[in-house]
């Protein structure tokens, strides 16, 4: 029995037919294989969009607590001055026991007499007595204090920068085809 030789011919086609056949095969699956795996790199870069967008949601919701130290000494120097009337009241009797002599002038001449004294001199006296004094006051006063600080991010103009970048790692998520992460895990379309 023989063959046709038209049915031969098509089945004895050039080597590099078949070559060029192979090569569109290995790139078809190249191409299949590339598309799958950038897919995958979308759904990855995706979730990370996604996890960032929680990850800043969590920093919106933080504060920041700390506490700072002081240990200082404060040099204080002032002067306090002091300004007052006062009243002095005295109320005394003075005695006096005295002699004293006293020239007489008469036409015979001058004759000496002594002239007791005893008597008592009240004294009754209210003087104002002013008061002005200025201390100087030089002190170093130690400061050992710990102050806390506690800043709310959500209180803070930083907030609507992070809720910005929230969004928008949020809608890069969406725009790669996965859903923003609610409980924690990353779902895919």
């Amino acid at each position: 029995m023989t063959i046709p030789t038209e049915t031969t011919s098509r089945w004895k086609r050039p080597f590099d037919y078949y070559a060029l056949w192979l090569a569109v095969i290995i790139s078809l699956g190249l191409n299949v294989y590339l598309i799958r795996t950038l897919q995958l790199a979308r759904l990855q870069v995706g979730a990370a969009a996604s996890s960032a967008a929680q990850a800043v949601g969590g920093l919106r919701t933080t504060s920041l607590d700390y506490t700072v130290p002081i240990r200082e000494t404060l040099p204080v120097s002032f002067t306090v001055s002091y300004r007052q009337n006062f009243t002095v009241p005295i109320s005394t009797t003075i005695p006096i026991n005295v002699e004293i002599t006293v020239p007489l002038k008469t036409p015979i001449g001058t004759f000496p007499i002594n002239v007791p004294v005893v008597t008592d001199i009240p004294i009754n006296l209210a003087p104002t007595v002013p008061l002005s004094l200025s201390v100087p006051v030089s002190v170093s006063v130690p400061i050992s204090v710990s102050v806390p600080i506690h800043i709310d991010l959500s209180q803070t103009a930083l907030n609507g920068s992070l809720l910005d970048a929230q969004e928008y790692l949020n809608d890069v998520a969406k725009g790669l085809g996965v859903s923003p992460v609610v409980t924690g895990t990353v779902t895919a379309p």
